[in-house]
């Protein structure tokens, strides 16, 4: 079997870099780092210099994700050899033993780093995620809770233990949580958007006005956020439709629902039209393609075939079939795929008016195409 560098015509400082790339990247394409990672270090790991030992840890990662025990080990192996005493190596044994499932003896190496160093914020992590991994969701919450008492500061851990309380079904402490995120980074449209979402799910008046704010302000950060934009549309719409609410707020949500109604809109027809222009360049090249092999390359089937006569008339189908393709691309009506109804849940054809259509039972909810998903 051909070797990668063989495939694609690298050499080894190229490999290396790469691998190098990917971890300043912090990108977990875990089959790739083990095509490229496996050839390396068992062909090149002499010419590696220090780099060979972050490379060994990096494969090993990957060979983990990828259920590549034979692979995993052997570079534990090396690790071991040059780091017998590392709490990091003793790290990673813990991590091969957790793919294996052997969460008892995982949970041993933990132990004995944090014996020596109980401030190993890697080692506690990674007994929280064996709970985790075993449906033990409320002691992992409660060991989670332990450790922010100590480091507060880590946003990961807040956004992990948001996640748990959502799963748990407690929005109340999930929302405390992104509260706590929003407090470090304001700047992130991903935690105003989640906290929206919670805030949505626990329902209520004075929660859906919140949700409905936050959802703006996870636009006003980054305007192409769509769920963000459909989450803006369902809160609107929830709020005007209550009837605990004055006729002001009433009309004031009825206008933010229908400038989210059109928004959206607006982005499924311009994907619609990306998608037209992108088939249309392919039937172009297509045509192309078949000129210069009729015309231009002697060597090309169709060629050949013009010359001799044979399957002549399979050529020019061919080409009458591309040609029509392209026309059909440019006679693509954009405004000709379905729409849902959010309320009745029927089927319709766009109306003329985007944002509001009436049918024969009186529906005269807004709209949405059924190609994206609907958040309820």
């Amino acid at each position: 079997m051909a070797t990668i560098s063989e495939m694609y015509d690298v050499g080894w400082e190229e490999m290396r870099d790469k691998l190098r790339k990917w971890r300043e990247d912090n990108c977990r394409n875990s089959e790739q780092i083990v095509d490229v990672g496996e050839e390396l270090i068992s062909e090149h790991a002499s010419k590696l210099g220090d780099d060979v030992w972050i490379i060994y840890e990096q494969v090993m990662i990957a060979a983990l994700d990828c259920s590549r025990d034979d692979l995993a080990l052997t570079c534990l192996q090396e690790l071991r050899k040059q780091f017998p005493d590392s709490h990091r190596v003793k790290r990673l044994s813990g991590m091969r033993l957790e793919a294996l499932e052997r969460y008892d003896e995982a949970n041993k190496h933990y132990e004995a780093i944090l014996q020596d160093d109980p401030t190993n914020t890697a080692a506690r992590k990674r007994k929280i995620s064996i709970l985790k991994a075993q449906g033990k969701n409320a002691e992992a919450i409660r060991e989670l809770n332990e450790y922010l008492e100590q480091f507060v500061g880590d946003q990961e851990a807040w956004h992990e233990l948001s996640e748990l309380y959502i799963n748990e079904h407690d929005y109340g402490k999930a929302a405390f949580c992104l509260e706590e995120l929003m407090m470090t980074n304001p700047h992130n449209h991903l935690y105003c958007e989640q906290y929206a979402e919670v805030k949505y799910t626990q329902g209520g008046l004075e929660n859906l006005e919140l949700s409905r704010k936050y959802f703006a302000q996870a636009l006003r950060l980054n305007n192409r956020n769509m769920r963000a934009l459909f989450g803006l549309y369902m809160s609107a719409s929830h709020i005007a439709a209550s009837p605990k609410v004055s006729a002001k707020v009433k009309k004031d949500n009825m206008k933010y629902a229908s400038w989210a109604a059109t928004q959206i809109n607006r982005a499924y027809k311009v994907s619609r039209v990306t998608t037209v222009m992108t088939v249309s360049s392919v039937y172009v090249v297509l045509i192309l393609i078949t000129l210069v092999s009729l015309y231009v390359v002697p060597t090309s089937p169709l060629h050949y075939a013009r010359h001799n006569h044979l399957s002549y008339f399979s050529s020019v189908v061919l080409f009458l079939f591309l040609f029509s393709g392209l026309i059909w691309t440019q006679h693509l009506d954009i405004q000709k795929f379905p729409y849902i109804c959010i309320v009745c849940e029927k089927n319709s054809q766009p109306p003329k008016d985007p944002r509001m259509r009436s049918d024969p039972e009186g529906c005269t909810q807004t709209r949405l195409p059924v190609s994206g998903y609907i958040c309820c």
